[in-house]
């Protein structure tokens, strides 16, 4: 997603942005990093040192909340399709129920309960992840990206039962 390739038919809403400055996946990391927010670096650790030694490790990815209770995560692409982003995105929602059973501080009443993610016509894979995590598809519409609205399939997550 952080690539300089020419945008690809195949992969819809796929960011290919050159310069990272210009990029709107920057606002979306600014966003995870807003106070009350929950977000996590993704780091590829050394097999050969991990768990013990970690000052080698290589962040491939993001994800975390943007604007409660919309998730968002993004992962260098030459780490697509290995199964990083289903990986990261289930430890942290075990992690997100866990951590905060009544939803993030001052999130609105009918959030708590509830996370949100959107999904680009066509990205297969992005909506694969997420079906693996337990979302749902709910609808479709559109959401804005790189300044125009394009289409997209809305997925839903309840909070599990205890």
């Amino acid at each position: 997603m952080w690539s300089a390739k020419a945008p690809s038919p195949n992969r819809p809403g796929v960011e290919t942005e050159p310069d990272a400055l210009k990029s709107h996946s920057v606002r979306r990391l600014e966003l995870m990093m807003a106070e009350n927010h929950f977000s996590f670096a993704v780091e590829l650790l050394d097999p050969a040192t991990a768990p013990q030694d970690t000052t080698h490790s290589q962040a491939i990815g993001f994800l975390g909340i943007t604007q409660p209770p919309d998730i968002f995560y993004i992962f260098d692409q030459a780490h697509w399709g290995k199964g990083y982003a289903t990986e990261a995105l289930k430890a942290f929602l075990d992690s997100y129920w866990t951590t905060y059973p009544d939803g993030l501080p001052g999130m609105d009443e009918g959030a708590k309960n509830v996370l949100l993610a959107s999904v680009h016509d066509g990205n297969v894979a992005s909506e694969a992840i997420l079906a693996k995590c337990g979302f749902r598809h709910a609808g479709g519409g559109f959401a804005l990206s790189h300044g125009k609205d394009l289409p997209c399939k809305h997925f839903r997550m309840d909070r599990p039962a205890p």
